[in-house]
């Protein structure tokens, strides 16, 4: 019984000493916050694009990322430019890493997406809708009207980290929205972000 114990305690002993001296140190001292910034949609869709994210531990982090429009409601009037329905974005979001290195490589991303903006809406003779934008195309008029969305989603990516501390983030995935019937049914999540981790 004595022998039993004893092995059972010096084995408990080796894998504790094993993780904190490998694995664990390197997790306790690494930085455990991040900031970044995504390029894509600032670029292609000019719209600010700012994310937090802290690492809960080797393999999974909170976050949240804010998105704002540049260019307001005016985008609507250059079609030949891209954009979001949504001018406002706000999204809570958790990832699990899949990599080889700690909280970096493959990763799945579970978001609640709040959203703000206009969609279009073709009635045009509707009077009701005081807080509509009207626009004139070529073939006709027709309206955008505000919404107010809360969609839930998910994303797949992978974050690529220097030495330094510096990350890209590759990602892409997509909301369900919830709230109106007159707003978008999915919200789509997007980009390639770039970051400093402290």
């Amino acid at each position: 019984m004595k022998t039993t114990c004893f092995t059972i305690l010096a084995l408990s002993l080796a894998s504790f000493g094993f993780s904190q001296t490998s694995y664990g140190d390197f997790i306790d001292d690494s930085p455990k916050n991040e900031f970044q910034i995504n390029a894509l949609n600032l670029l292609i869709f000019s719209a600010l694009d700012l994310s937090y994210e802290h690492i809960i531990n080797d393999e999974s982090s909170l976050g949240v990322s804010m998105l704002i429009s540049l260019d307001g409601t005016d985008r609507f009037g250059d079609y030949s430019n891209p954009y979001y329905y949504e001018g406002f974005t706000i999204s809570p979001y958790y990832r699990i890493y899949f990599g080889n290195k700690p909280y970096a490589g493959f990763f799945v991303e579970s978001f609640v997406m709040f959203s703000k903006g206009h969609y279009d809406y073709y009635s045009s003779y509707d009077t009701n809708c005081y807080d509509c934008l009207t626009f004139d195309d070529y073939y006709s008029t027709y309206k955008l009207k505000p919404f107010t969305e809360l969609g839930i989603g998910f994303a797949v990516g992978a974050k690529f980290l220097t030495r330094r501390n510096f990350s890209v983030s590759i990602f892409g995935g997509v909301a369900r929205n919830f709230l109106t019937s007159h707003g978008p049914g999915v919200a789509p999540k997007i980009g390639v972000s770039l970051g400093r981790r402290w």
